[in-house]
């Protein structure tokens, strides 16, 4: 008897075939809301990493517009131009560009770049070439009618080493070997370094 009831057509298959239907019917529903669930949250990530990386992006910028403000202010301070004025308006400018020089250091930029260990060893062979470079522009700043323009074309094939719509003409190849070792980041902030020495030379 029990096997009759349970037969196609009977009344107890039709309700169990309507409970299967149902059920069909919610694990459908259910899993269209976990997908615009996902879709949304998505959404929502995509968003956020699109300000993450704006973020980041403007932080670099001002920490090479911070650089660019202390070089200039290095400049100022140490040329000959202070140095010729009168005691009094000399103290007042020193006083003046260290309070500024303090307000600048109150401002705290820090973008952190992962780098692999091949990448760390050329940032510092490139970084050391550039640091060789500022030296000898200080040493040859101070030098009564000197001559920069080797300083510059140093500075020039630097550059075209590592840009891509950098200066034409000859390239430094071992600055070229270390420059390419390094991240993109690093080389953005390499070629901001060589920019400012160019600036500094004008």
């Amino acid at each position: 008897f029990h096997q009759q009831y349970n037969q196609p057509g009977s009344p107890a298959a039709a309700v169990a075939q309507a409970k299967q239907q149902e059920e069909r019917e919610t694990r459908l529903v259910r899993t269209n809301s976990e997908t615009n669930r996902e879709s949304l949250l998505t959404l929502k990530l995509d968003a956020l990493q699109e300000q993450a990386q704006q973020l980041r992006k403007k932080s670099q910028e001002l920490a090479f517009e911070k650089a660019r403000i202390h070089s200039q202010l290095e400049r100022l301070v140490g040329g000959t131009e202070v140095s010729k004025c009168f005691r009094v308006d000399r103290q007042e400018i020193l006083a003046r560009s260290d309070m500024t020089l303090k307000l600048l250091d109150s401002v705290n930029i820090e973008v952190v770049i992962t780098r692999q260990p091949d990448q760390e060893q050329a940032l510092h062979k490139a970084n050391d070439m550039v640091d060789d470079l500022c030296h000898k522009l200080s040493a040859t700043a101070l030098q009564p009618n000197a001559d920069l323009k080797p300083l510059e074309l140093q500075v020039r094939t630097f550059l075209a080493a590592i840009a891509a719509d950098g200066p034409e003409g000859p390239i430094d190849q071992r600055f070229a070997t270390a420059a390419l070792g390094c991240c993109l980041d690093d080389q953005k902030n390499l070629r901001h370094r060589l920019e400012e020495l160019q600036v500094q030379m004008t």
